[in-house]
């Protein structure tokens, strides 16, 4: 592994604090490699080409209808989003 040097303000050296005191990470290594690792997957899926588009537009078309209510699919897609730590209220 190897060692960089970040130079943050103090309101973000102290938000990182604060994330590994509330015991969600080990040491502020952990919490960068998880924010890296967050922004990278991100970025891959941004990657998408307009095969893989049109591919997708076609899976939903043949998947039909929903029958579950609006209310049901924001649930879902709220727990989704919590799941992979990408909610935001």
């Amino acid at each position: 592994m190897e060692d960089v040097k970040l130079n943050l303000p103090p309101d973000i050296v102290g938000w990182i604090e604060s994330r590994v005191a509330k015991g969600g990470f080990a040491s502020a290594d952990e919490y960068v490699a998880d924010l890296v690792k967050r922004d990278r997957k991100d970025h891959t899926h941004a990657q998408l080409t307009i095969d893989d588009l049109r591919r997708m537009v076609d899976e939903s078309r043949r998947s039909g209808i929903s029958k579950k209510t609006t209310r049901e699919i924001f649930e879902e897609a709220v727990a989704i989003s919590k799941a992979r730590g990408t909610y935001r209220e």
